[in-house]
């Protein structure tokens, strides 16, 4: 599927709204839905973020999730009923649920959780809908204030531009795998050459002065742990990996959660795409997954897009390339949209399979919907209107 195609994909295809709020052309105002764990409905920070959404146009309204419903069957019930209530002036666009999912349930399919259960909400039965999300849906998985306080801490500053540094907006770091290492390496390069060399985006690797953003790879540029550390703690606005992954870890180049939580402090705050395996697990039940931890740092991730169960190659390679496509070609707003536009290309692609809808499943964004990223050293300003079968292309935990 070439780029020239997919760019009139969201104007083609029934998205659900999806397309006319991704592209910002829309008559209704937005509202954001926020269910909120019942120890954080006082959390000052959690007041001070709602009021900032407020005060960017959009409608929002918080609520506990004891009144909303303490199971996943209940809260998707919750969801659909104020969904269906949107009028032509006021649209349900965005879900943000506050809290882990001992606090905020997630629905696990009996192979991963996932939220994408609260996305797909205009018709009663979810499994005859998982591909067509009418709304874009975030979890901040704190389990305390603590957490909480640090998480919103890091969307205040971001969506306030509050920084000292700048220079970090401009570089983007790209990690490719060293298995299947020409379809990891070829997205990264269709992004490079098609957006990010063109934009003036740069790197520190393999040059020190990489255009288009560094090229960690782990084969053609023999990338290594301390490499990828190296441009980390230099400051990315975008880091985009592909490859093997693990619940605490991506593999090669090898990347681990005590690298993530020796970050320096910086103004950087880095959006995080981790293509690979299980390393977005929010529900695991012994800890934190490797995505959390980019999340729950202080010196961390923005937000973090990952899987709760094993990704693909060939899936993973039109992920992100209409995610960029929408960023930079499409002009899709909010991260929360961008991502919906990802997987409704791998939908186009794989629709008659099974890893489309899987992937709608797997797929899930640690962090706010509504954030908008930093483009080409320009501050974001939030918008107004704004059983499974083994895939052909190869598991990547494989």
């Amino acid at each position: 599927m070439d780029s020239a195609h997919f760019g009139n994909l969201l104007t083609t295809e029934n998205l659900n709204g999806i397309s006319a709020l991704s592209l910002g052309d829309k008559a209704a105002k937005e509202k954001i839905l926020v269910v909120s764990a019942t120890e954080f409905l006082g959390n000052a920070r959690l007041a001070q973020f709602i009021d900032m959404k407020k005060s960017a146009g959009y409608d929002v309204e918080l609520v506990n999730i004891a009144d909303a419903g303490t199971d996943a069957t209940a809260l998707r019930n919750f969801i659909r009923t104020r969904y269906l209530a949107s009028t032509a002036q006021v649209a349900l666009s965005y879900l943000i649920l506050v809290g882990d999912v001992e606090q905020v349930p997630s629905w696990y399919s009996g192979r991963e959780f996932t939220d994408n259960y609260f996305a797909a909400v205009d018709k009663a039965d979810y499994s005859a809908d998982e591909m067509y999300p009418d709304i874009a849906v975030g979890r901040l998985t704190a389990k305390n204030n603590q957490e909480l306080d640090v998480i919103l801490g890091k969307l205040l500053r971001y969506q306030q531009a509050q920084f000292t540094e700048t220079d970090w907006i401009k570089k983007i770091a790209f990690l490719a795998t060293n298995d299947r290492y020409q379809v990891a390496e070829g997205t990264h390069n269709y992004v490079i050459d098609n957006y990010s060399k063109s934009r003036g985006y740069t790197g520190i690797f393999p040059t020190a002065t990489e255009q288009g953003g560094d090229k960690l790879y782990a084969i053609t540029h023999r990338a290594n742990e301390s490499d990828v550390v190296k441009s980390m703690n230099d400051g990315r606005v975008i880091i985009s990996y592909s490859g093997h992954g693990a619940e605490t870890f991506w593999d090669a180049p090898r990347v681990t959660m005590d690298d993530v939580r020796q970050l320096p402090a910086s103004s950087a705050l880095p959006y995080v795409m981790s293509h690979a395996c299980v390393s977005g697990s929010y529900g695991m039940s012994d800890g934190d997954s490797f995505g959390e931890v980019w999340l729950k740092e202080a010196n961390g991730a923005i937000g973090f897009f990952g899987t709760s169960n094993s990704s693909y190659w060939d899936e993973d390679d039109i992920l992100e390339k209409r995610f960029f496509d929408g960023l930079y070609k499409m002009n899709v707003k909010t991260v929360g949209m961008l991502n919906q536009f990802g997987l409704a290309g791998v939908r186009q692609d794989f629709g008659d399979g099974e890893s489309a809808p899987y992937y709608y499943r797997i797929y899930n964004l640690l962090g706010d919907p509504t954030l908008q990223l930093f483009k080409e050293n320009q501050r974001p300003i939030v918008s107004l209107h704004i059983s499974l079968q083994a895939s052909s292309s190869g598991c990547k935990n494989s």
